[in-house]
């Protein structure tokens, strides 16, 4: 990979003021010189755009050889050398001295005049002839194997300005916004208005552009090979919620409160507040300073997605959910699953119905069979949503990167790396271990761990659980190519307190690490982790340690659906952590060790074969296991509901049929289940949804949400083409 690094280009803005937006917590300055990031689109992502066409171009940004465009927001302009790219355009606002000056550097300044001979460029002059004539003038300072390989691109320039062409016209509202600029970033012209209220949704002109869309990538798709290539994101789903706290401590956000905290125009901001929770904000409350701000912040907001959307070619499709009515909604869900009442079912079944009723027929553009890869830009659990009778995280390959805080958002958003894993490193995980020594739990993993003759580093202790914990709730992955288990090297880590696990996190590199312990998330109150003799807060020692690239969180509310985003997730993303594996709720202990386990044994027993055909992302391996443990609390209900006493089921049996048609998943996948289990079970599949409705919305497969880029995290098998080693 290191040979082609150089034919990334790399987009610095360098952030003048850290104060940061009320709403959402971005970053001011950036929001306000938005004009540095249109600029951005409409300039290459990489050096070899250049010289290619436009099919040349939109084939490989389909295929992800650079996964995103890569732009980089920094704090101080000393940082610039610490750039791995050779290709820097700079962004500033001042007349900055940079020390080390890098020869393939280029300063673009919104307030100074263009300096060719000093390599400074002023924002109105900048555009993509001048950026490939900047590129050619640095040949002559290239290394030899680089002038070889852009010379290649040379010999065979077929840049065209020439745009496409189109006879579409739309609204540039707030929900079409992102995808008319990542069109436009293709030189794909579309003849778009700015209506009276940005904010106004029609359906008919978001299905009209996500259309042009699809066309665009079918027609490529024809004449282009994907087989060798990553799959990449196939649709970005984004709403316009926004930070949950306003409704979860509305006390603190009443025009009284807002007044004592010393906010002038109070009342105005209340306002705003409101209307933002309801989604009824429009551009006729331009004169309230407040609306005009979170404006401005939403703008952002669909810039960054515009990343997203341009990197790869795909739409998003941006629902018109209200804030208020989904996250009081969780907040009833949150009550029933602590205080396990049995109204938990039907409560999420109304969640379910309330998504829905706001997605419409939108979620008609994805694969109807196999799976649709999804990224979901949101506060709110959309992955709960229902698709084609099953959770939308189940019938596809769904992560979500959170709008709140804006500050890990942004960094989230304009993630430009594929991290490759080998075998090897995905086989060395390290579990962080943390109980009281009276807690029942202390011993349970260790122990399965040891049944299923998985070897730890550290000495295992002698008390086993019974085999019923594994037989009852953990399905092996059945191969009869046993021998080609992966062997797992498990850093078992034993942690009592704060310095224990700062200890154990800095010590011990590893790409997974696992927490195996209790987490905890009060009301208004930061997310904690719970240690034998003390609870911590990540918030706390974020920059004390280096996150592991995924982390998985076997504990309660570690990502809470009805608390502030202050939570443990984020804490670990914004430590560097690629993408966490989090709860959504409490968790029941049982199926938490259930889960780490299936987990285990996936990576152990199923990956190996895997990755004979093709490179595996780890979101893929999380959907794949996260549908298997759906079916097997399924089946396990349905077997223990007086509904179905009598029924003669061999549920192993049945588990191991199923497992059959989603490893590898059979196009068909779902309604041959659905056959296997109303065979067994002699029942219709009316009486089955009927069952799942009652007995099953909520299962604990759910509680478990990837969050961050989990899809750019990627176990190589070797027969990856691009430009990887």
């Amino acid at each position: 990979m290191e040979d082609y690094l150089f034919l990334n280009i790399c987009y610095i803005v360098i952030i003048e003021d850290d104060e940061l937006s009320f709403f959402n917590k971005y970053n001011k300055f950036l929001i306000n010189k938005f004009a540095y990031i249109e600029k951005i689109f409409s300039l290459p992502k990489d050096v070899a755009e250049l010289y290619h066409d436009k099919k040349t171009i939109i084939s490989n940004r389909m295929m992800g050889i650079f996964p995103n465009y890569t732009v980089k927001f920094i704090p101080r302009s000393n940082m610039i050398i610490e750039s791995p790219y050779k290709f820097n355009i700079i962004f500033t606002s001042q007349d900055i001295e940079i020390s080390d000056k890098n020869t393939f550097n280029l300063m673009v300044f919104d307030k100074l005049g263009t300096d060719a001979n000093n390599d400074i460029v002023n924002l109105n002059d900048l555009n993509f002839d001048y950026l490939k004539k900047f590129i050619t003038s640095k040949f002559s300072y290239l290394k030899p194997n680089e002038r070889e390989i852009i010379s290649f691109f040379e010999k065979d320039d077929q840049y065209s300005n020439n745009r496409v062409k189109t006879d579409l016209a739309v609204s540039e509202n707030i929900f079409n916004k992102s995808n008319i600029t990542a069109l436009k970033s293709l030189n794909v012209d579309i003849h778009s208005s700015i209506p009276s209220n940005i904010f106004d949704y029609d359906k008919k002109e978001q299905e009209f552009i996500i259309n042009c869309f699809n066309h665009i990538r079918s027609q490529i798709r024809k004449y282009s090979d994907f087989n060798h290539f990553l799959i990449t994101t196939d649709y970005v789903i984004s709403d316009l919620s926004s930070n949950v706290e306003f409704i979860l401590s509305k006390k603190q956000y009443s025009g009284v409160a807002l007044k004592n905290l010393g906010y002038v125009n109070p009342n105005d901001l209340e306002k705003t507040i409101k209307l933002i929770n309801q989604n009824r904000i429009s551009s006729k409350d331009i004169n309230n300073d407040y609306a005009k701000e979170y404006i401005q912040e939403r703008i952002f907001i669909e810039a960054l997605i515009t990343m997203i959307c341009a990197s790869y070619v795909i739409p998003n499709i941006k629902l018109p959910i209200s804030n208020s009515i989904i996250v009081s909604k969780l907040v009833e869900i949150g009550r029933a699953d602590r205080n396990q009442t049995s109204k938990i079912n039907r409560l999420f079944n109304n969640l379910v119905c309330e998504l829905n009723n706001a997605i419409g027929d939108m979620f008609d553009y994805f694969n109807k069979s196999y799976y649709s890869s999804l990224k979901i830009v949101s506060n709110l659990p959309i992955e709960w949503a229902a698709h084609q009778s099953l959770p939308l995280m189940i019938r596809h390959e769904v992560s979500r990167i959170p709008v709140s805080p804006g500050y890990l958002c942004s960094g989230m958003l304009t993630d430009a790396k594929n991290l490759i894993v080998t075998r090897n490193q995905i086989s060395k995980i390290k579990i962080i271990s943390s109980f009281q020594d009276n807690d029942h739990l202390k011993d349970q993993l260790k122990s399965c761990l040891d049944i299923l003759d998985i070897s730890l580093e550290s000495e295992m202790t002698n008390k086993k659980l019974k085999s019923k914990l594994i037989n009852d709730h953990i399905e092996i992955l059945a191969s009869k190519e046993q021998k080609e288990d992966l062997p797992l090297e498990i850093l078992w880590r034993d942690v009592r307190n704060r310095e224990d696990l700062l200890r154990s996190l800095n010590n011990d590199p590893t790409i997974i690490t696992i927490f195996d312990l209790h987490g905890g998330h009060m009301q208004d109150e930061v997310g904690v982790i719970h240690l034998a003799e003390e609870a911590v807060s990540i918030h706390e020692i974020i920059k004390d340690f280096q996150s592991s690239p995924i982390i998985v969180l076997s504990a309660c509310d570690t990502s809470s659906i009805d608390r502030n985003h202050l939570n443990v997730t984020n804490a670990f993303l914004q430590a560097g952590a690629k993408t966490v594996l989090a709860s959504a709720l409490p968790i029941n202990s049982i199926e938490a060790t259930s889960f780490i386990i299936r987990l285990l044994t996936r990576i152990q027993k199923y990956l190996p074969i895997a990755l004979k055909s093709a490179d595996i992302k780890w979101s893929s391996l999380v959907t794949g296991m996260l549908r298997r443990s759906y079916y097997s609390e399924l089946i396990h209900l349905m077997r223990d509901s007086k509904q179905f006493k009598g029924t003669n089921v061999d549920i192993y049996e049945l588990l191991f049929k199923i497992g059959c048609k989603l490893d590898p998943l059979h196009p068909e996948w779902d309604s041959i289940i659905n056959n296997l289990i109303c065979d067994e079970f002699s029942i219709n599949e009316s009486q089955l949804m009927l069952f799942i409705e009652s007995n099953f919305m909520l299962p604990e497969c759910l509680k478990y949400l990837q969050i961050g880029n989990p899809d750019l995290v990627v176990i190589a098998s070797g027969k990856h083409l691009p430009l990887t080693k």
